[in-house]
């Protein structure tokens, strides 16, 4: 499935409505939900996890639909002191870097925000949510 920007912001609100429904206000709440997947209808869900980067831990948030993938995640590397954030969509987002181009036509982008307050995660998915 090709996705628009249009689809994009509704994803993003799908992923504040998700932090807001499941109290989640500061880092420490993120990592009380790891391990989780929560259903938010439709087939749609969003993932808590940890990961691996090299050898740092990585919380992995992702909004994953079935049959599309994962058109937004972010990721907290906390020992960079930074969020990496990655989505999908059929245009370019302005200052996301364009990396790859999935089966449906849609453009893998990325995109880095120094500093991993809970803030900056909110603030890059309020700027998609508004596209």
């Amino acid at each position: 499935m090709l996705i628009t920007r249009k689809d994009l912001g509704s994803y993003a609100s799908d992923l504040i409505k998700t932090l807001e429904d499941n109290k989640i206000s500061a880092l420490e709440d993120l990592d009380r939900m790891l391990g989780r997947t929560i259903d938010i209808g439709g087939r749609k869900s969003v993932e808590f996890a940890l990961r691996f980067s090299y050898t740092n831990r990585v919380f992995t948030l992702s909004l994953i639909e079935q049959g599309v993938g994962i058109p937004i995640e972010a990721k907290a590397h906390r020992a960079l002191d930074c969020w990496h954030f990655m989505v999908k969509c059929q245009s370019e987002i302005y200052n996301y870097d364009y990396f790859a181009t999935d089966t449906f036509g849609n453009k893998a982008q990325n995109k880095l925000v120094f500093g991993c307050e809970y803030k900056n995660l909110i603030d890059e998915i309020e700027y998609l949510r508004k596209l």
